[in-house]
């Protein structure tokens, strides 16, 4: 299949990364409900990599302003995507329940939980629900790049990169999957230097939809994953998760010329999903069978709905998946 691949990252220098962070910071302790900033993961590969910032706020707190308002162009590049915003109680509790990692602590307090109470298997639950959501994601994903014939570069380098915690997750760290993934991460490490050309790309591409989907049909048949007991359920507007026997997917809409997508950008696939609506047929379980799996569902929703009432402009920690 002959992809158009759109979005290239280019390079930013890292003091840019710093400046960022810092004039982020300042404008954040304007607001007197702040207990800590905490940035997650470390900037890899300046000009690739996004600045992932967790903000918590005291119990209750309220909190409408806009963080990314008024950021200049390249601020805006390098913030990818919306702060994290969290309740510290919440924060303490996430620490158990959810696998956000290496939290560097920009300002403020510094808060961890004490020991961890779960048990192996609770936490191997945990890890196996949570690698199953990010590849159901990735998988979803590239159904929907292959039915409008473009893919957003930047996107895939970050995405697919982070797929490295949930093979690991689910005790993958060989064969073909793996590999193809471990391309990326040697593409990323050297794309300012001598990035694939358009050839390489489509074949990745088309060889990764294939071993992802089968990868995934395989384990769905041997792992349970949970999700909420619904007869189908929205993950986005245009696209659905049906329970069913076995992984497959169906397609209904009018894909306009992939060449557009060069020339509108971001809007290009904010207009497909107006006109394409997709199906996504998936063995299930319900959470309501894993008891540490639904209170990590009842805490991520908790935290939205909580976020959805007093921090309008922070996202919540989620699932990989919109299914809260």
């Amino acid at each position: 299949m002959n992809l158009h691949f759109t979005d290239y990252p280019h390079y930013v220098p890292l003091e840019d990364y710093e400046k960022a962070i810092s004039r982020m910071i300042e404008k954040l302790l304007g607001h007197p409900n702040i207990v800590s900033i905490y940035q997650i993961g470390s900037i890899s590969n300046p000009g690739i990599s996004d600045i992932d910032m967790l903000i918590v706020f005291k119990d209750d707190a309220e909190c409408k302003m806009d963080p990314l308002e008024e950021l200049s162009r390249s601020e805006r590049y390098i913030f990818y995507h919306n702060l994290y915003g969290i309740e510290k109680r919440d924060f303490l509790n996430a620490q158990q329940l959810t696998f956000f990692h290496n939290y560097c602590l920009l300002w403020g307090e510094r808060l961890s939980k004490d020991g961890n109470t779960l048990s192996p298997e609770e936490v191997q639950n945990l890890k196996t629900q949570t690698a199953l959501e990010y590849l159901v994601k990735m998988y979803i994903s590239t159904i929907v790049e292959r039915t409008y014939g473009i893919v957003k570069i930047r996107a895939l380098l970050l995405e697919t990169k982070a797929m490295l915690f949930d093979l690991e997750f689910l005790n993958i760290d060989s064969g073909k999957l793996f590999d193809l993934v471990k391309t990326v991460v040697h593409w990323r490490d050297h794309w300012f230097e001598q990035k694939p050309d358009r050839k390489s790309l489509n074949k990745w591409h088309d060889t990764f939809s294939n071993e992802l989907s089968e990868s995934l049909r395989i384990m769905l048949q041997s792992k349970k994953f949970y999700l909420p007991e619904k007869a189908d359920l929205h993950i986005a507007r245009n696209i659905r998760l049906i329970p069913a026997k076995h992984l497959d997917h169906s397609h209904k809409g009018t894909i306009l010329p992939s060449a557009l997508g060069g020339i509108l950008g971001r809007k290009y696939f904010n207009l497909q999903h107006r006109f394409n609506n997709f199906d996504v047929y998936i063995p299930t379980s319900n959470f309501l069978n894993c008891e540490i799996v639904k209170k990590r569902f009842d805490l991520l929703k908790k935290m939205k709905s909580y976020n959805d009432t007093y921090l309008d402009y922070f996202s919540s920690i989620g699932t990989s998946l919109n299914i809260i």
